[in-house]
């Protein structure tokens, strides 16, 4: 599947890491053979992304090292920033955009952009964000 991944998404994961695409849990035995310290890289592509990874994650017995936010989509991956309120509050008031034209909704995305940059509204659309990648250990 690394082959299938993003460019941007492809420098964050190993050659050798397990990676398991969203709606493919991969097998608690498949997992449990990795030796202690393997990498598992969980991707989610849907709404609630956030939620499902983390529960994959715990439900493995993995510890979570890293969760990082593909933007502005999966298909369209330009950058990866790890999903925390600072980082992409920064990313928001620095680099966020939506090219006119580009996108349906851009005025609102841009009108929600510009709020975000204040606290709660970031928070809720990184949560929100579908794109995202949780790299975790093998304890």
């Amino acid at each position: 599947m690394n082959a299938t991944l993003p460019a941007a998404v492809r420098t964050l994961v190993g050659e050798a890491d397990l990676v398991c695409g969203d709606g493919r849990t991969p097998d608690p035995a498949a997992v449990s053979a990795l030796p202690p310290g393997a990498r598992v890289a969980l991707v989610g592509n849907r709404i609630g992304s956030h939620t499902r990874l983390r529960r994959t994650a715990t439900r493995l017995g993995l510890d979570v090292e890293r969760e990082y936010v593909v933007l502005p989509g999966w298909r369209t991956a330009v950058f990866v920033a790890e999903g925390d309120g600072a980082v992409l509050g920064w990313l928001a008031g620095h680099l966020a955009t939506v090219p006119p034209r580009v996108t349906r909704g851009a005025l609102g995305v841009d009108v929600a952009l510009r709020t975000a940059r204040r606290g709660v509204l970031l928070h809720a659309l990184g949560w929100a964000a579908p794109a995202r990648l949780l790299i975790a250990r093998r304890p």
